[in-house]
């Protein structure tokens, strides 16, 4: 363990990682794991929708 009166100085690639991970956290919404989830999940919902229906259709009139 480190003393509590030790202050870390990183330099070179670390701090560079550790400065551009800090400004990118200020700009990215905090759920975005959520919100890509959610969205591949509306696609999922789309594309077997458009199965289902294209099933429905004439075998000379389907897409996929």
């Amino acid at each position: 363990p480190e003393p509590v009166n030790h202050r870390r100085h990183d330099r070179g690639m670390r701090r560079a990682a550790r400065k551009s991970r800090d400004g990118l956290a200020m700009i990215l919404p905090s759920n975005l794991t959520g919100s890509i989830g959610r969205s591949l999940m509306i696609m999922g919902a789309g594309l077997l929708t458009l199965r289902v229906l294209d099933l429905l259709v004439d075998q000379d009139e389907q897409l996929y």
